[in-house]
């Protein structure tokens, strides 16, 4: 008996037809409407073809342009270096641009549309000696749109009010806002002068020091956030008041010297007192001066306490602890670690070591920090608590032992440095101290008791 292949042949056309359908047919609609959608783009150019651009806005006339190494600059009407990103962004904008439609192709009807004596335009010039400009006109009847013309051209197109913000360009929006124009890895030297004292830090094989007031190793985490505020700090607007009393900056709460490796005055960074809600900054190397906010202006007012290093006073190994001293006004525990679990050290039949608690307990010793070196030497007279920290032979690892509280700080004292510093409360308050040992409960066995009648 013969089987009929029919219907099997007949789904095998059906399966190889919506293939042709999906693949051919769909993909070419799909190529259809990208192709649509990029004959309506307003501008479509390479970006890294552009050597200038001249924006005509609401505000005056703006021109950047790249020089011989590709870095953007402003040329008219200051010279001095352009916003990189600022300039990188408007061209991704304007090329995702698109128009929605023609309305006129009558070059007569430009003034209708606000498109004759336009104070918005703009003009971008290529490699190849091309140029592009496009002409701002109206808003549009319709919500957020208006009228756009594109050089040599007699079209109208109505497009995206948005269009127009990209083009209506102030010379904040170009210019670089960077108050430090150099690369914060070439700092090996900051002379920082403040209102409050004189710091001198130096970089020597990759460790920051602090070299005065006092000789000392820095914080690294501290110096690491200090750089990138240099790095980052930026203008909020520019002024080119000339008088620097009018400014505050004959009052300086700031300055900082950066030199590099060679002993080469990198910048020198003057932040005024506060005028206001602001403060001025003038340096070497900036054409003008800059307006930043106070809250910028605060992050460089330090004393050599901020960069002191925060770690090392606390630190230990918590994988060569081994046993562990614990004593306060409540308890006094001795601890050992035998093989993966802590013990007492005085076996009690009673009393078992909690193990997540001598984790924990480690581990928040382990991230405690120095929150404060005192300015005036200050004794640790009332001892409230101490905890001493040994390894497999005995060596002590940390012997940290606390007092009174001053303002938010609980003074401390460790056998690694030779003063009590402070550090926060919550630090000491928040140590599993009361709950590392724990009574063993004893369940009653109920299975013998008497039956009553």
């Amino acid at each position: 008996m013969k089987k009929n292949k029919g219907p099997i042949i007949l789904a095998i056309i059906a399966l190889l037809l919506g293939s042709y359908i999906y693949f051919f047919e769909y993909k070419k609609a799909n190529d259809d409407e990208k192709a649509k959608h990029e004959a309506q783009k307003i501008f479509n150019f390479d970006q890294n073809k552009v050597r200038k651009i001249t924006f005509n806005s609401s505000f005056g006339e703006f021109i950047v342009e790249k020089d011989a190494q590709n870095v953007w600059r402003l040329t008219k009407p200051v010279e001095d270096l352009a916003d990189d990103s600022a300039i990188l962004s408007f061209m991704t904008s304007i090329v995702g641009e698109n128009y929605d439609q023609i309305v006129s192709e009558d070059k007569a009807s430009f003034n209708q549309f606000g498109l004759d004596n336009s104070k918005i335009s703009l003009s971008i010039y290529f490699d190849n000696g091309e140029t592009k400009q496009l002409i701002i006109g109206d808003q549009a009847p319709l919500n957020g749109k208006l009228y756009a013309a594109r050089n040599g051209e007699t079209k109208v197109y109505l497009t995206n009010m948005s269009l127009k913000y990209q083009v209506d360009k102030n010379l904040k929006d170009l210019r670089d806002k960077r108050v430090f124009r150099g690369n914060k890895d070439d700092i090996v030297k900051i002379v920082l002068k403040s209102n409050k004292s004189e710091v001198e830090l130096q970089k020597q094989n990759d460790v920051w020091n602090i070299l005065k007031p006092i000789k000392e190793v820095a914080d690294k985490d501290e110096m690491d956030k200090f750089l990138s505020s240099i790095d980052s700090l930026r203008a909020a607007d520019f002024t080119d008041v000339k008088n620097d009393s009018k400014l505050n900056l004959h009052k300086p709460q700031a300055q900082l010297m950066l030199y590099n490796k060679e002993g080469k005055l990198l910048d020198n960074i003057t932040i005024g007192s506060a005028l206001e809600n602001n403060a001025y900054v003038k340096t070497n190397t900036g054409k003008s001066k800059y307006q930043i906010y106070l809250g910028s202006a605060s992050q460089f007012v330090k004393t050599a306490s901020d960069f002191r290093d925060k770690k090392t006073p606390l630190s230990f190994d918590k994988e060569q602890t081994k046993e562990i001293l614990i004593k306060n006004s409540s308890v006094e525990y001795n601890l050992v670690k035998k093989g993966e679990l802590w013990e007492l050290k005085q076996a009690d039949a009673k009393k078992e070591v909690n193990q997540l608690q001598v984790g924990q307990l480690l581990s928040k010793l382990s991230d405690m920090k120095v929150s404060e070196y005192f300015d005036k030497p200050i004794a640790l007279t009332k001892e409230k608590g101490r905890v001493i920290l040994k390894n497999e032979k005995g060596d002590t690892l940390l012997n940290l032992k606390w007092a009174d509280t001053i303002g938010k700080n609980v003074t401390v004292a460790t056998q690694k440095y030779d003063k009590p510093f402070g550090v926060e409360s919550s630090q000491i308050t928040t140590l599993p101290v009361q709950t590392l040992v724990e009574e063993i409960k004893i369940e009653k066995d109920n299975s013998q008791k008497p039956h009553t009648h």
